[in-house]
Parts: structure tokens; sequence; C-alpha cells
């Protein structure tokens, strides 16, 4: 199921930038998950192409993540940038919706310091306001795990792991509903897959989840805490396990759509059960 997907993404990329005159002797697949991303070599151009599968809402975050990188990108921040080779737009090719972006040869050798990583997350973070357009709150990309496996789920979750996500996922939202928090916009998902390491200096990608949220929802991404001081210790132990169940429930619904989502439904779903038994035993 993956493969055909994966499959249909590049016919559909290489269709759409060869209208556009841009060559692409040898396009290979990037990264296959929630979006198929694709470089469309020798061109210096990579394709983020939605899952049919969630089309309208694939379509609607891929151009809010154009519009943000696009605003960043005049204003010098630390993000990647649209490509120039073809129109920024939303882009379709059948039912499957795409946007263009420009290629970056990474420095896989390269370990950036922890605190360079924060100072760029900062960077990002002074830019974010003056986007003009309206972004969605966090609490939106938080997903409701019972009624979401109502709709269905891997066969591979047993019936005790579903359970113990949904009573885990519904204490964390209901641990972040009592809390008073301060929002601004951020990234919402600033992990190590979402920045390349260019020239020895980060940029950020998948700007598609830009949502308005307390700051401790990305800084728990970045590692070294104490470069946030105004971080609330509280705020991000909850965060730190909200995005740990997130990924599970998320990845156990989805499972058999990508291959990569089995590793991570099984890994954050052991980790949440590790972390209930060390709070037992606390």
């Amino acid at each position: 199921m993956s493969m055909l997907r994966s499959e249909r993404a590049v016919t559909a990329a290489v269709a759409v930038a060869a209208r556009h005159g841009v060559p692409t002797g040898r396009p290979r697949v990037l990264w296959d998950s929630n979006n198929t991303v694709v470089h469309l070599y020798p061109a210096p151009v990579v394709a983020k192409v939605a899952a049919n599968e969630r089309r309208s809402e694939g379509a609607e975050a891929l151009g809010r993540e154009l519009a943000v990188a696009t605003h960043l990108a005049t204003l010098g921040a630390p993000v990647a940038e649209p490509s120039p080779e073809l129109p920024s737009q939303v882009h379709w090719h059948g039912d499957l919706a795409m946007t263009f972006w420009r290629y970056y040869e990474q420095d896989r050798d390269v370990r950036v310091p922890c605190a360079a990583i924060a100072d760029s997350l900062r960077d990002l973070h002074r830019a974010l306001p003056s986007f003009p357009g309206a972004l969605p709150d966090f609490r939106a990309g938080i997903p409701d795990a019972r009624a979401l496996f109502e709709r269905g789920h891997s066969r591979r979750l047993r019936q005790r792991d579903r359970d113990f996500l949904v009573e885990e996922h519904d204490r964390l939202r209901a641990d972040l509903g009592r809390l008073e928090l301060r929002l601004q916009p951020i990234h919402g998902s600033p992990h190590s897959y979402n920045r390349l390491i260019v020239r020895g200096a980060v940029r950020w990608i998948d700007l598609e989840t830009v949502c308005v949220g307390p700051i401790e929802a990305d800084v728990g991404f970045v590692g070294c805490h104490e470069a946030f001081p105004e971080a609330d210790p509280q705020l991000l132990t909850l965060f730190a396990e909200l995005t740990t169940a997130n990924t599970a429930v998320a990845c156990w619904a989805r499972m058999d759509e990508a291959p990569d989502l089995a590793w991570h439904a099984a890994h954050h779903l052991g980790v949440m059960r590790s972390r209930s038994l060390r709070r037992r035993a606390a």
C-alpha cells in the first residue's frame, strides 16, 4: 500500500515538474510518512506530496506552510525556502496536492551543539509573530484517541494496549485543560527530523505544524531546556508525555499507510508503558 502511494507521489511530482520545464532524471523518495517527499534529482528541487487519504486537509496544510515559509524566508529566518524553479503555490496532479521546495545538501557528519539549535529556534520564534495569516490553535493538532481508534486502527494493536493509550491520552488532555497557558506562534513539531543541517547551521522544515501554542511545546524537542529559562518545567514534562502519546495514537491509527509508522508506534507505546510503571512505583 505504501509502495503504491510513494510511486503515485513520484509520478505526480515528475509530471508537474515537467509541465514547468524542470528536468527530473532520477527522482528519489526522501521520506514517506504523513507526506511523501521526493528529490527531483538532478534538479535542486524537492516535492512534498500530501497523502490523498486526507486530500482537503493536506492541501490546506501545504498552502499554509508555503505562505509561512515564504514570509519567513523574506525575513531571513532559518527555514527551508520554496523552490524558485516552479510557481510558489499548491500544485495538483489528479487528486494529489503538492508543493515544491529548494533542495539543500545536508552536512550529515556535522553535529550542531544543542545551544546552537536552541538559538535557531529562538530566531524562528522571533520571526513567526509577524506572519499576517491565521494560524491554528495547537489544540487542533491533539487527536481524540478514543474517537480516532473507533474509526479504525492497526489489527496489531492489542485491546489492552488500546485501552491503555486511550486512558493515558485522556489523562494528559485533562491535565493540560486545567492549566493556564501563554500562547504565541510556534513551530509545533521541531524534532530532529524537521531540521536540516546546512553549512553548519539549522534550517527548519515541515512548517505545516506551525500553530499558536505555548513555547514549552517546542522547547521539549530541543533538549537543552536551560537555554529557555522562561519555560515552565511542569509544562515541559507534560508536553513531553503528550507528544509521545500523540505520536503513539496517530501511528497506531495509521500504521498501515507507511512502513516507518510501525516502528514509531511500538517505540512510543513502549515509552509510555515505561513512564507509567515509573509513576506507579514513585
